[in-house]
């Protein structure tokens, strides 16, 4: 089981997320993931029958599909998608910051 702070690294992928918030604290209402992604990186269409899914960009730029509407998702926006839907997501180089990663804070 997580615990806030917990670190899950996948050196492969260029992929790490520290754990906030889990559904133990907050009675199984969140889990609270910041995820520090490399640019390029794409996670193929899937769906989260129960859950919200909500994606807050700190840097960087996300092109997401979320509720059916696909759009580019900057610094301080929300990427919301409603539970049952389909979405995707990837990150574009172009727009990244200088250490080439996109920081997203996902409550799912």
């Amino acid at each position: 089981m997580a615990h806030p702070g917990d670190v899950v690294e996948a050196p492969l992928l260029g992929a790490r997320a520290t754990f906030l918030k889990t559904t133990e604290q907050t009675n199984g209402a969140l889990l609270r993931v910041e995820v520090v992604l490399p640019s390029g990186f794409s996670i193929s269409e899937h769906v989260h029958p129960l859950q919200e899914e909500r994606h807050r960009v700190v840097h960087g730029t996300l092109r997401a599909r979320m509720g059916g509407q696909e759009r580019d998702y900057g610094k301080g926006e929300e990427a919301v998608g409603p539970p049952g839907s389909a979405s995707s997501k990837a990150l574009s180089g172009r727009s990244l910051l200088d250490d080439g990663d996109l920081l997203v804070d996902q409550p799912v």
